[in-house]
């Protein structure tokens, strides 16, 4: 009795860990894929910026 205990409380655990271990890896995917969204929109807006700023002088 004791034993089976022990196995469902080890199998608890092993769950609630691979549930951290996922959600840890989405959230570093979520982390990577947003800063190279704002990698983008920075250099996006940089570009509209300077085209508005030089393209009058041309």
């Amino acid at each position: 009795m004791e034993g089976q205990k022990l196995l469902q409380l080890a199998g608890l655990i092993f769950v609630v860990l691979v549930v951290l271990v996922v959600f840890g890896l989405v959230l570093n995917i979520a982390i990577s894929i947003a800063s190279i969204l704002l990698v983008v929109a920075v250099i996006a807006g940089l570009y509209f910026l300077a085209e508005r700023l030089f393209g009058k002088r041309r």
